[in-house]
This record gives structure tokens, sequence and C-alpha cells, in this order.
């Protein structure tokens, strides 16, 4: 019996360090991976989070600021698609150009990229204090995605080709399936089940009570690790999305306060600062102003991105009615430009980061409503299990551009200890 009460502690330690959740990685353009800033208790108590999850985007906001209330498919976020463009860098790379010579005219040759995707999954996460003042855990989350991006025409190639003409659109068509012989990607169906990164931090709390006419204030900071376990992006399936840092491992730094100002009435705050480090990885190297997503050219890349900064603040009314309670949090998030370094022996062609550093920067902007209930409400149970109904709305107020507009409904239950 002493050894399955051990084992079973082990585990519960084991799954609250390295658990999954609603993970705390912020820099994802495509997904809402927002922190989970409020759990209905303080820092001194331990709790553990699990929560099934729903996802669905069919949009984008667009990278350039000028322009950010027009919506684009999400593949767009690497660098719009433009056969002329992409011409211009095969001829570079010595292949020939394989627009048809009646067509060759068309300057610009714009195309567009809609893409959809939808995906359901499980986040956990875990927290235990070890200390009076220091406490660790992390957090980690389970996804199944299936995403569809197409190649269309814009309504400017249409009317300037004709490609109303059904000869026309079939030769549309069949270039299209040129291109993307010729660059080694396609369109289409992507479908992908995996982790994202794991999350682990410290945290260093301080409590104080009766203090400045408020009940409580949490004083905390966030000391975290980012390990690149999650899904990473495919460069032969335009419509494919990384589940985390596509690879690189990182840091965070979060200071957070949450006040009670009275019993149930609480307000909080945190802000971030999330760093990737610096590596080489194999990957696409624009030559031309072609799209990211269909350079020819591969080789190694060294690529330092860029910070992500985030201000969270948020409030919570409990108990409004028999353990019913309500908090809404708001999210803004922006990620600096990325730099990249040409690491090929022979760099010829010439690569032209241009397009890759402007499309790199983005923005990102989310209204959270979550109803709580407290299924400890009038019982004296030494823990407190919380259920939660979250639902992520995509905003675009402060100016979100160059990410998805990807809607997240979630349902949870936090048990406090």
């Amino acid at each position: 019996m002493k050894l399955f009460q051990r084992f079973y502690r082990a585990s519960f330690i084991l799954l609250c360090i390295s658990s999954s959740l609603r993970a705390m990685v912020m820099d994802n353009r495509y997904f809402p991976w927002l922190p989970h800033v409020y759990n209905g208790t303080d820092s001194r108590h331990g709790c553990l989070y699990v929560e099934p999850f729903f996802i669905t985007a069919s949009s984008a906001w667009k990278t350039t600021p000028a322009v950010r209330d027009r919506e684009v498919g999400y593949p767009n976020l690497q660098g719009s698609l433009d056969y002329y463009n992409l011409a211009q860098a095969l001829v570079l790379d010595g292949m020939e150009n394989p627009i048809p010579a009646q067509w060759q005219f068309a300057h610009p040759f714009p195309v567009d990229m809609p893409g959809t995707f939808e995906g359901q999954g499980l986040s956990l996460a875990g927290y235990i204090p070890v200390h009076n003042h220091i406490g660790i855990g992390g957090s980690l989350f389970f996804l199944r995605l299936i995403a569809q991006a197409n190649i269309t025409p814009s309504a400017d190639t249409i009317s300037k080709l004709n490609l109303s003409t059904a000869g026309n659109q079939a030769q549309f068509n069949q270039l299209t399936q040129t291109f993307e012989s010729l660059v080694q990607t396609q369109d289409g169906y992507w479908n992908q089940t995996g982790v994202s990164d794991i999350d682990l931090y410290i945290k260093g709390f301080d409590i104080q009570e009766y203090v400045y006419w408020c009940r409580k204030i949490d004083k905390s900071a966030v000391i975290g690790l980012l390990i690149p376990t999650g899904v990473q992006s495919s460069a032969n399936f335009i419509g494919s999305v990384p589940f985390g840092g596509n690879g690189f491992w990182g840091w965070y730094f979060s200071p957070k306060i949450e006040i009670e100002l009275k019993e149930d009435w609480k307000a909080g705050f945190e802000w971030r600062i999330e760093k990737r480090f610096a590596r080489t990885v194999q990957h696409r190297i624009c030559i031309a102003n072609e799209s990211n997503l269909f350079a020819p050219v591969q080789g190694p890349l060294y690529i330092n991105q860029g910070a992500t900064a985030a201000f969270v603040p948020y409030i919570a009314l409990e108990n409004m009615r028999e353990g019913l309670g309500i908090s809404f949090k708001y999210s803004y998030i922006v990620h600096e430009m990325d730099k990249f370094t040409d690491m090929r022996e022979v760099k010829v062609p010439a690569a032209n980061f241009t397009n890759m550093m402007k499309n790199s920067r983005w923005a990102q902007e989310y209204a959270t409503l979550e109803l709580l209930y407290d299924l400890s409400f009038k019982h004296n149970w030494s823990y407190k299990p919380l259920c939660t109904l979250t639902w992520d709305i995509p905003l675009n107020v402060m100016g979100s551009r160059g990410a998805s507009k990807t809607t997240r409904v979630a349902v949870g239950l936090t048990v406090d200890f």
C-alpha cells in the first residue's frame, strides 16, 4: 500500500511538472496559446488543470499595418504569392520561366491562397509550491489539426487573363501544378497529430493580506524554459503550421500581480517577454520577392527570432450566484522582426530577406470570456474544483496584423490542493 502511495505521489508530481495545458507558448501567430492567468486561488496552493478544447480559423489579418482590416488566408502570412515574382526566382535559380508566353506580360500576377483549419486538443498544466515563496510548474497540450490551403487566381488575374474561359482556367491549373513540382511543395489537405512545446517554469511569489485596503495581494514572477517538442511546419505543404516554436528552444520572464479587492472581487495583470534561442536550420531561402512558402532555394539558414512581448490584464467575479462566476481577460501580443543569415557555402543565387523579415513581424489581440463554477460552493472541502467554459475571441482594436483569426472554445477543470 505504501509503495502504491509513493508511486501515485511521484506520478502526480511528474504530471504537474511536465503537464499539458493551454500552454504558455505565446509566440505562435496561428493559435491563441494564451496563459491561464486565473485559477480561483493564490500561489500558495498547488493546482492541476485539465482542458479539452476546440479551435477553428478561416482567415488571417494582413501583415501590412496600412491594410490590417483586410483579411487573407493564413498561408499568406509567409508572404503573398505572385507568379511573376516566383517565376523571376526560378530564372535566378537557373530554371526556365514556366509562365506561358502569352501570359508573361502579366505583372503583377497575384494569386490567392485561402486556407482554413480546425482542431481538437487536450491541454494540461500543473503547479506545486515547494517553499514558502517558490513554486514549480509546467504545461503542454495534445492537438489534432486538419488544415486545407488552396491556390486560386485573384480577381485581378481572372480579369486580366480571361480565366473565366474554361481553356484558360485549365491552363492556369496546369501552371500551378508546374510551379508546385518545380519548388517541391503542394496545396490541399494537411493532417497532423502531436504535442506542443513543453513549458517548465520556476515561480517566486509573495502574498500579503489586508494591506492597501485590499483583502489580498498576490505578487509573483516566473522564469520559464520552452522545450521544442512541438510539431513543426513542413516545407512541402503550404497549409502546415507549427504547434509551438517550430523547433527552437526558448525562455521567458513574466511578472504578475493579482489583487483581491474584497471577497470574490479580483483583478490582475501579467506582463511577459519571451525569446527563442537562435539556431541554424534547413530552410527555404528567398532570392527574389517570392513567397517564403515557394522559395526554390533551400539551404542552411541562421535564424534569430525577434522577441515576443505580451500584455494581459484581467478581472474575475466569483460566486455571483451559488458558485457561478465570470472572468474577462484581454491579451495583446507583439512579435518583433526576425533576422536571417545565409549559411550556404556558395551563396549563389544571392538571398533576399526583405520580405521574409517584413512578414516575420506580427501582432495578436484577443478577448477571453470565461464562465466559472465552483463545485465546492457550500461544501467544506480541502480542495477547490473549479469548472470553466472559455471562449477566446480574436480582435482588431489595437491593431492585429500578421496573425491568424483563430477562435478557441474550451471546457476545463482546475483542482486546487
